[in-house]
């Protein structure tokens, strides 16, 4: 449809009026009926409920669909996208990967680290998943802290450039991790700079480990530095030591791990 299409307010007044304005309200669906209809999983309904990305293996990405739940119900136009952008030439950049998920007091240590990186040509960027490989593989819905889109706005307040968040799909699950290393992080970010978790692994069978970013970092350029846990006394402060104390309702010290 076009603009010629629209009707003014006095129109639309008279149509009601007259009990005719059901001839002219169009759909959200039929508006776009030139996307195909999809329709999720059923464990994967929440997700789309409180705006967080799902996998596919269907689908290529930049794809298009009108998006249902698995009960029928229209939840809007998705996109298939890549989050991980390709940097223009003569721009780096400092890199943190992880879950990211609370973006607690860890996860601030390292985004604190790629800021000291920055510049006029270096952007800092936070990369993680949509999905971790277990959730995906299970194909069940993780119990995330934060959704897609508060993930987001506290990378925003953290002040990171860009917050790079890669579809997990079948061909990154064997992807290995060199592979991974030269696509993303080489070819795409351009990074020079990477923080990383002493726990970090990533590729197929998560065979990559904080050494192999060590002698991948000779190879392609970049430095990799390997920042340790931060504590709640003896415990390693994690989304899932939170997650705990969330279901116990221990609301100061869940403040006190963020």
């Amino acid at each position: 449809f076009s603009i010629a299409d629209s009707l003014k307010l006095s129109q639309i007044e008279a149509l009601v009026q007259e009990g005719k304005i059901d001839e002219k309200i169009v759909s959200v669906e039929d508006m776009f009926s030139s996307y195909p209809a999809f329709s999720a999983q059923p464990h994967f309904d929440k997700m789309l409920q409180n705006g967080n990305p799902i996998p596919c293996k269907e689908k290529s990405l930049g794809e298009r669909v009108r998006m249902y739940t698995s009960s029928g119900i229209f939840v809007g136009i998705y996109e298939w996208n890549t989050e991980v952008p390709h940097l223009n030439s003569g721009i780096r950049s400092a890199v943190t990967l992880g879950k990211f998920d609370g973006f607690h007091r860890g996860h601030q240590k390292l985004v604190e680290c790629i800021k000291q990186k920055s510049g006029e040509n270096c952007r800092t960027i936070i990369f993680t998943f949509d999905l971790s490989c277990k959730a995906y593989q299970k194909k069940c819905v993780p119990k995330l802290l934060l959704t897609y889109e508060e993930k987001r706005e506290i990378a925003e307040a953290l002040h990171a450039d860009i917050l790079a968040e890669c579809p997990f799909t079948e061909e990154l699950m064997n992807m290995e991790p060199e592979a991974f290393v030269k696509e993303y992080l080489v070819d795409r970010l351009h990074a020079e700079y990477l923080a990383i978790g002493s726990d970090f692994h990533f590729g197929h069978n998560r065979s990559g480990t904080p050494q192999l970013l060590f002698e991948l970092g000779k190879k392609y350029g970049f430095t990799v530095e390997i920042i340790e846990k931060e504590k709640d006394g003896e415990r390693e402060i994690s989304s899932t030591y939170i997650r705990e104390e969330l279901a116990q309702g221990r609301m100061e010290k869940v403040q006190k791990l963020l």
